[in-house]
């Protein structure tokens, strides 16, 4: 059987598979994108909204300008992650525990906050 058919990662060229997928994954770039803030259930923590997709995120990866009050929101930004790119959108994976949607939603790339 050849490398290149070869199912498992055990052979040649399973491991350069991984090793490009590694390098792929610790190059992937972070954006911060515009969002809607409120309160987590915990002090360390945001509900974070983009787009269609909602989740608990660390507050450490969340910029406001002021900590929303209980039942109220405010605009942010999230610190977030680049999937995939189109002309005029961009998939991004929030960080954090996915509430509605998902982690990942596309947003147009006007919701990039500016740097």
């Amino acid at each position: 059987m050849s490398a290149s058919k070869h199912p498992c990662y055990g052979c040649e060229l399973g491991n350069i598979l991984i090793s490009c997928t590694k390098v792929e994954l610790s190059m992937s770039k972070h954006i911060y994108v515009l969002c809607r803030v409120s309160r987590g259930v915990w002090d360390s923590e945001f509900y974070v909204v983009v787009g269609n997709s909602a989740a608990f995120v660390n507050r450490e990866s969340v910029k406001v300008d002021r900590v929303p009050e209980r039942n109220t929101e405010v605009d942010g930004q999230v610190l977030a992650s680049i999937i995939q790119q189109e002309a005029d959108k961009l998939l991004v994976e929030l960080p954090g525990e996915p509430v509605v949607g998902g982690l990942r939603s596309w947003v147009p790339r006007s919701a990039l906050a500016a740097s």
